[in-house]
């Protein structure tokens, strides 16, 4: 093999193409892959670099991109990971969601500027309407609590002789909807 043959093939196994043949390891500081990469090729404890901020362990058939540090094969690194059966489709232009397709939870940051909570792909509306029955339920409670302070009444004592009840009415600062949400806003 000449030099030129040699030199075109490590440029060719500089970065390839791998599947994850086990869930990630995520006892490490940086997550271990073990990765079918080859046709022949099997690596294990592959180390996995994430973005900073976020994080996730990708399961077994994922997709993932490798890089060969220095060229050296036995140096790979997974630079990218991804579950492309599973990955919800159809964002607008700059869009971004987060997701979990074993719960069907979905958190899209829309190209509008809103937040839309829900299940994927289409039900985004389901767990917006959940949290915001909580807020209304929350909301019933408050009035329910303020309306019995204003409306307490009881016994005035004076000098030892029970006077009849009498109506205190409190002056209450706050009211329900400035401490529950109107409304969450659902797609």
């Amino acid at each position: 093999m000449s030099l030129i043959d040699r030199l075109s093939r490590r440029i060719r196994l500089l970065v390839s193409r791998a599947v994850l043949r086990a869930d990630a390891d995520d006892d490490h500081a940086l997550q271990r892959v073990d990765l079918a990469v080859l046709a022949d090729e099997e690596r294990t404890a592959v180390p996995r670099v994430q973005q900073y901020g976020l994080t996730s362990r990708p399961p077994e058939g994922s997709e993932a991109v490798v890089v060969a540090v220095g060229g050296v094969r036995e140096q790979l690194v997974a630079i990218a990971v991804d579950k492309t059966s599973d990955r919800p489709t159809g964002l607008n232009s700059g869009e971004v969601a987060l997701w979990m397709k074993e719960h069907g939870i979905r958190v899209l940051l829309a190209a509008d500027g809103h937040l839309d909570l829900g299940t994927e792909p289409i039900d985004y509306v389901a767990l917006a309407s959940l949290v915001k029955a909580e807020f209304d339920a929350l909301k019933g409670e408050l009035e329910a609590i303020k309306e019995a302070f204003t409306m307490h009444t009881h016994a005035v004592v004076l000098n030892t002789l029970t006077a009849s009840p009498t109506t205190t009415a409190l002056a209450l600062s706050w009211s329900p909807s400035d401490v529950a949400a109107e409304e969450v806003r659902a797609k």
